[in-house]
C-alpha cells in the first residue's frame, strides 16, 4: 500500500462548508496546501490598504491562498467558479478599498488629500450598554483583578476603564448576596461592557442606537471593512471583529437607508425594492460585476450580512415624489428580513428617533452604544496623533505635547470629559487643537472653529488663501458669508433628500443665492464670484460639496448642517416661532439645541430668545389653546434637556432660570402623575431622571405621607 495520501479523494468527501472551514484553518505553511483545499485559480489584482500593499498574483493568490475562495464556497454552496470567485474578489477589494480611508472632506481638507487617513488606524472598538460578566466570586477568585491583591482597592490599570479599552475594562461591580458577609469579602461580579461586534454577532437582526456623532455609521463601515478584509483571507486586528469565531465569513453590503426611502416612492414598500437597492449600491458604489447573482446567492444561503444605516434620516412624514415617511420604509426592511429569514441585518437610528411605534414596527433587539470611557479617549486621541505624526503633519515633540494638553484638559473639565465621549467630538477637539492650539469647551463654539477652518480663515493666518481671497473681496471677512450660508443650512435641512440626511441643494439656486448676498453685501462681478465661491467649497474646503454630475450641492457633514440650521434658527427675529414649528420632528433636536448655544456663547445680547423658546415649550398653552397633554409633556421634556445641556447655571446669568425652572418642576410633577399615561415607559423615566435633576419638589417628604 502507497504511503501516499490521495488528497483530491479525501477532499471530495468533505462538504462545501468543511471544505471552507478547513481551508480558512490552513495557512502557506500546512502539508496540504490551502489552495488544494480551495480549488481552481482566479484572475489578480494589487490590494492596497492601511496595513501595505499586498501583492496579488496572476492567478489572485495573496500568500498561497486563493483569494475569496472561502467565502465563495459558502456563497455559492459549492467551489465557485473562476467568474464567480473574479466577481467576489472584485467587490470585496472595492469595498474594503473604499471602506478603509476615513471620509474628512468638510472637516479636515488638509487630511483628506493623498493617502488620508486610515479608519483602521485611529478606530477605537466600541461598546454598548449592555453588560457582559468577566468574573464571580471572593479574594480569592478575584484577586488578580485588583491592586495588591485586595477587593477594597482600585482595579489594577490592565482592567481599569480609565485606562484600558472595553475588551478589558471592569465598569461595574456588583455584589452578590448569595452568601451575607461584612468587609472585601463580600462576594461580587465584575462586569465589562458588551462589545457592539459581539451584540452584532448574538443577534440575527439588531437595532444599533447611539447619539449624533457617536460612531454608528463608522462601525458599519469599520465592520464591513473588517469582513472584506477576512472574505479575502487577508490579516486584519484581531479587535475589529472582537467575540466573532474565527471561521465565521459574511458578505457585508451596506446601504443608507434615506436612499432606500426614496426608491419605496416609485418602486413601492415591498422586499424587492429593498433587494434591488442593494444591487444598485454594490454596482454603483463598489463597481461589483454581476451583483444580482452575488447578492441572490448570498441571501439564498445566509451569507450575507446587511447594514442599514440613519433610519433618523428618513422623513417623519412623507415627501411626496421624493422620500417615502420613516415607518413604511421601516415595515419594508421587516418585510425584507421575514422573507430572507436567516440573512443578518444591522439597522443604525439616533436614540431618540426611535420612538415606541417604531420599536413596535420592528420588533428586533436593541442595543446602544455607551460613550467613550476614559480610557477608549485615551487610545483614541494617542492614535489619531500618531497618525497625524506618521503622515507629517505635526512634529513628533509637538504631537506627544499637544496629546497631553488634551488629555489633561479633558480629565480637568467636566463639560469637555462629556464631549470627548463622542467620538466625532473628539475627533473635532483634535484637529481644532492641533491647528490652533486652543481648545473650546462648548459644542457650538468647537462647531464654530470647525467651521473657520473651512472658510479658510486657519489658512489664511498661515500665509494661504481664505474664502474671501478666493472671492477678491477683500473688504469681506469670511464671518460676513455666514448669513447666506446658515439660510442654505437650513434650506438644506428642511428639505433633505440625500441619502443620509443632508439636503442637496440645486447647483443653479445656490449659485443665485450666493450671487445675490454678494451682491447685496457690493462685491463686484456677483455671479462670477459666486462661481469661485462653489469652486472653493468643491476644490478646496469641502464645506459644500457637488453631487449628481455637478447638478446639485451637499453638506460634507450633517453635522455642519444642524448647527448651520440652527443658527439660521435662532437668529431671526421669528426664532420661536421656527422653533415651535419644528420641534415636534426628532430631526430638529439638534438644531434648536445648538443654535440655542449659538445664542448663549456668541450672542448673549439675544439671550431673551432663550427664555421665550423655553417660556414656550413649559407653557400648556399654545396660541391661546391649551396643547394637547401629549404634545405639552414631550415640549416640558425637550425644554429640561435643553436646559440641562446649556447648563441651567451658566443661564441663570442670562435668563431668569428660577421661574422656568419651578414651571418646568411643576409641570413634570402632572406629567408623571398623569393616571392615563399617555407617554411611553422609556419616555415617562426620563421625565422622572431630568425632574430629580431639576430638585423633586414632592421629596423630602414626611413619615406619614
Amino acid at each position: 500500500m502507497s504511503d501516499d495520501l490521495d488528497i483530491d479523494a479525501l477532499l471530495a468527501k468533505l462538504t462545501p462548508a468543511e471544505r471552507a472551514d478547513l481551508a480558512a484553518r490552513l495557512t502557506t505553511g500546512d502539508a496540504i496546501a490551502s489552495d488544494k483545499v480551495a480549488g481552481d485559480k482566479v484572475g489578480g489584482d494589487k490590494i492596497t490598504d492601511p496595513h501595505g500593499t499586498v501583492e496579488v498574483g496572476g492567478d489572485a493568490r495573496v500568500a498561497g491562498v486563493v483569494v475569496g475562495t472561502n467565502l465563495g464556497t459558502i456563497i455559492y454552496g459549492a467551489d465557485p467558479t473562476v467568474e464567480q470567485r473574479e466577481q467576489l474578489t472584485r467587490y470585496l477589494r472595492r469595498l474594503a478599498a473604499k471602506l478603509q480611508r476615513l471620509p474628512l472632506r468638510g472637516l479636515a481638507p488638509d487630511l483628506d488629500d493623498g493617502p488620508g487617513i486610515a479608519l483602521p488606524k485611529i478606530y477605537v472598538m466600541l461598546a454598548t450598554e449592555s453588560f457582559v460578566e468577566v468574573a464571580r466570586g471572593e479574594t480569592k477568585q478575584l484577586w488578580r483583578y485588583y491592586q495588591n491583591g485586595k477587593l477594597d482597592r482600585p482595579l489594577i490599570s490592565q482592567y481599569d476603564p480609565n485606562y484600558t479599552l472595553p475588551d478589558q475594562a471592569i465598569v461595574r461591580v456588583e455584589s452578590l448576596n448569595m452568601v451575607r458577609r461584612e468587609g472585601p469579602r463580600l462576594p461580587q461580579a465584575l462586569l465589562r461592557s458588551k462589545l457592539v461586534t459581539e451584540a452584532v454577532h448574538k443577534h440575527p437582526q439588531l437595532v444599533l442606537l447611539g447619539e449624533p456623532g457617536g460612531g454608528k455609521s463608522t462601525f458599519l463601515r469599520h465592520l464591513a471593512w473588517a469582513l472584506a478584509r477576512r472574505g479575502l483571507d487577508e490579516r486584519s486586528d484581531d479587535t475589529a471583529l472582537f467575540g466573532w469565531d474565527a471561521t465565521t465569513r459574511l458578505l457585508p453590503m451596506l446601504l443608507p437607508l434615506r436612499l432606500l426611502a426614496g426608491r419605496i416612492v416609485t418602486a413601492g414598500a415591498q422586499p424587492a425594492t429593498i433587494s434591488a437597492a442593494l444591487r444598485d449600491e454594490m454596482t454603483r458604489e463598489y463597481d461589483a460585476r454581476q451583483a444580482d447573482e452575488l447578492l441572490d446567492q448570498a441571501l439564498e444561503q445566509r451569507a450575507a450580512l446587511v447594514l442599514l444605516d440613519g433610519l433618523d434620516e428618513v422623513p417623519l412624514a412623507a415627501v411626496p415624489n421624493v422620500s417615502a415617511d420613516r415607518l413604511t420604509t421601516l415595515r419594508a426592511v421587516r418585510a425584507f428580513a421575514e422573507l430572507h429569514a436567516s440573512t443578518r441585518v444591522v439597522l443604525t437610528c439616533r436614540t431618540r428617533a426611535f420612538d415606541e411605534p417604531l420599536r413596535a414596527c420592528l420588533g428586533w433587539p436593541v442595543e446602544t452604544l455607551a460613550p467613550f470611557t476614559l480610557g477608549q479617549m485615551r487610545h483614541f486621541v494617542a492614535d489619531w496623533y500618531a497618525a497625524l505624526i506618521e503622515r507629517g503633519s505635526i512634529t513628533r515633540d509637538l504631537g506627544a505635547a499637544e496629546q497631553q494638553i488634551l488629555l489633561t484638559a479633558i480629565t480637568g473639565n467636566d463639560r469637555l470629559h462629556a464631549m470627548a465621549g463622542t467620538p466625532l467630538l473628539l475627533t473635532m477637539m483634535v484637529l481644532v487643537l492641533s491647528e490652533r492650539g486652543e481648545l473650546p469647551r462648548d459644542r457650538p463654539l468647537l462647531y464654530e472653529r470647525i467651521l473657520e477652518q473651512l472658510l479658510g480663515q486657519w489658512d489664511q493666518h498661515k500665509g494661504g488663501q481664505s474664502l474671501t481671497d478666493a472671492l477678491a473681496a477683500p473688504n469681506l471677512r469670511s464671518d460676513d458669508l455666514r448669513p447666506i450660508l446658515d439660510a442654505l443650512s437650513y434650506q438644506a435641512h428642511a428639505n433633505a433628500t440625500s441619502q443620509d440626511g443632508r439636503g442637496r441643494l440645486a447647483a443653479k439656486d445656490l449659485r443665485y443665492a450666493l450671487a445675490e448676498f454678494l451682491e447685496k453685501v457690493r462685491v463686484d462681478g456677483a455671479w462670477e464670484a459666486a462661481g469661485r465661491c462653489l469652486a472653493y467649497f468643491n476644490e478646496r474646503s469641502g464645506l459644500l460639496l457637488p453631487e449628481d454630475d455637478a447638478q446639485s450641492y451637499a453638506f460634507a457633514h450633517l453635522t455642519l448642517q444642524e448647527h448651520g440650521a440652527g443658527r439660521h434658527m435662532l437668529l431671526q427675529p421669528n426664532a420661536v416661532a421656527l422653533v415651535m414649528q419644528q420641534r415636534a420632528d426628532d430631526r430638529w433636536r439638534e438644531p434648536i439645541a445648538l443654535g440655542l448655544g449659538v445664542v448663549q456663547k456668541l450672542y448673549p445680547m439675544l439671550a431673551d430668545r432663550i427664555d421665550r423658546v423655553l417660556t414656550e415649550l413649559i407653557d400648556p398653552d399654545e396660541g391661546g389653546r391649551p396643547k394637547l397633554r401629549a404634545r405639552w409633556y414631550r415640549d416640558l421634556i425637550l425644554a429640561a434637556e435643553l436646559g440641562q445641556e446649556r447648563d441651567w447655571d451658566l443661564l441663570r446669568a442670562l435668563i431668569t432660570v428660577d421661574r422656568l425652572q419651578r414651571d418646568l418642576k411643576r409641570g413634570l410633577v402632572v406629567l408623571l402623575g398623569d393616571p392615563d399615561q399617555l407617554l411611553p415607559v422609556a419616555e415617562r423615566v426620563r421625565a422622572g431622571f431630568l425632574l430629580g435633576d431639576l430638585g423633586d419638589p414632592r421629596f423630602p417628604v414626611t413619615a406619614d405621607e
